[in-house]
């Protein structure tokens, strides 16, 4: 069940109690709001050239989720994290070697601007707990910057059991058929960059209905907010439907709150 509603990025809609609300802001930084009221953003670089908002916009955080260790992908989250509270989750690699002065020590914090930050190092396989929702780390075909280590993607489950799956910027592994068994995800945040096949994006949606009948809902990420022809929403949309898959394509739209539920 999908339900919309036109209200500023972070208007704190009002919607069914129990949904997840999920709004696109460009590129790659998703908002994800827990019916429990848990806030997630993932890659949150506002300052990309799509994105209409600024750090003022963003009032609350507890989650941030950081894939990899490049640009597009950290954003701006050490400027948000000092300024909410919220605790990052990025790879050893990127919070030890790209944060952090060389020689600190794995227990030395993460600061920005003289505020001291909270991370989690994490790899594939790893898995913590916030505030009632579980995060777990999945690997992903990709580089991680200058630092090395794994790129990521996330598997967020909420309170009641929706579980959304964040590509991160992966190409399609077949390891998707085996989350897709595991996790059974009922939402998927899925890497659809120029460079990257409608085709082959529809089969990392297909992949992830293997053993899974809960997948019934699709947002690209890293695309452009006004794509060329063949890199738009709706080239991706036909190519699922070439595919055979009944989960809806949302073509998102910034501002938007997507209200999400069994």
């Amino acid at each position: 069940m999908l339900a919309l509603a036109a209200l500023s990025f972070f208007a704190g809609p009002s919607l069914a109690e129990n949904d997840v609300k999920i709004e696109w802001v460009a590129h790659s930084f998703f908002r994800i709001t827990s019916p429990d009221g848990t806030v997630i953003l993932t890659n949150p670089w506002y300052a990309n050239r799509d994105s209409s908002i600024t750090l003022e916009d963003i009032p609350a955080a507890d989650i941030i989720l950081v894939p990899a260790g490049h640009g597009d992908e950290v954003g701006n989250t050490l400027e948000i994290a000092a300024k909410t509270g919220a605790t990052i989750f990025a790879s050893h690699e990127v919070i030890n070697q790209q944060w952090k002065e060389a020689g600190a020590g794995f227990r030395t914090p993460v600061k920005f601007e003289g505020t001291e930050l909270k991370t989690r190092a994490v790899q594939p396989g790893s898995e913590f707990t916030v505030d009632g929702v579980t995060i777990r780390a999945v690997n992903a075909v990709h580089g991680n910057g200058r630092t090395g280590g794994p790129a990521m993607g996330f598997m967020i489950t909420m309170e009641n059991g929706y579980t959304l799956y964040f590509s991160g910027s992966t190409d399609i592994t077949l390891d998707m058929k085996l989350w897709g068994e595991m996790f059974q995800p009922d939402v998927a945040l899925l890497a659809y960059a120029p460079a990257q096949r409608a085709a082959d994006v529809a089969l990392m949606a297909k992949f992830l209905t293997e053993g899974n009948p809960n997948l019934t809902t699709v947002f690209a990420h890293h695309n452009r907010l006004n794509a060329d022809a063949g890199d738009r929403p709706s080239d991706l949309a036909a190519a699922m439907t070439e595919a055979g898959l009944s989960a809806t394509l949302i073509d998102a739209k910034p501002g938007t709150v997507y209200s999400l539920a069994k």
